[in-house]
């Protein structure tokens, strides 16, 4: 059975994704990637405001659950107001600590690639706490997004050193639950 890292080397090795340099570009290849066609942005997507702590968190909470099986995954598309866009991938990890995961991938308009978002180099994000991992769990990605929207130096942080900016708005569009199978067999033909 195909598993979530297999699908994460097959992205990471794929050097059409990786040279992809600005960022609404990463949810449109990684979309066409995993499914074989391009994906749309339908309907007003699902959105997280600063707000009440408990309120913000609870839009946190519903946005990054992901109800497919430990065999599926899917492409989140997250646009941040004002602009930057990046896509988060879930995926279940079998070996310990197992359980639901998630690896963020993006680029920054014309500062950085995916790949050096990936290999944390340039003005990307250092590797580590705030920059690129194949697996961030539940709590990090939910305090990823929370500081996003509350802190002052989250958006250097997360998102490299790009100008100092604060999240407004954070909407998802969450295409499609696909197998493993069919996104790594699919990512690896585009």
């Amino acid at each position: 059975m195909p598993t979530g890292p297999e699908l994460i080397t097959a992205i990471v090795g794929k050097a059409k994704l990786m040279s992809v340099n600005n960022c609404p570009g990463v949810p449109t290849s990684m979309g066409h990637a995993f499914y074989g066609a391009c994906q749309d942005d339908a309907g007003k997507g699902e959105s997280i405001v600063p707000g009440k702590k408990a309120d913000m968190q609870k839009q946190i909470n519903n946005v990054i659950g992901f109800g497919g099986a430990n065999s599926e995954t899917a492409v989140w598309h997250f646009s941040l107001a004002p602009v930057h866009h990046f896509v988060v991938v879930p995926w279940y990890k079998h070996d310990f600590p197992h359980g639901q995961v998630y690896a963020v991938f993006m680029a920054y308009e014309t500062k950085y690639t995916v790949d050096q978002y990936v290999k944390g180099t340039g003005v990307a994000p250092t590797l580590g706490a705030d920059g690129y991992k194949e697996a961030w769990t539940v709590n990090q990605l939910s305090s990823m997004l929370s500081d996003l929207l509350t802190s002052g130096t989250a958006w250097q942080d997360y998102l490299g050193q790009v100008g100092a900016a604060r999240a407004t708005k954070i909407t998802v569009w969450k295409y499609k639950t696909v197998t493993l199978q069919s996104a790594i067999k699919n990512v690896n033909a585009y």
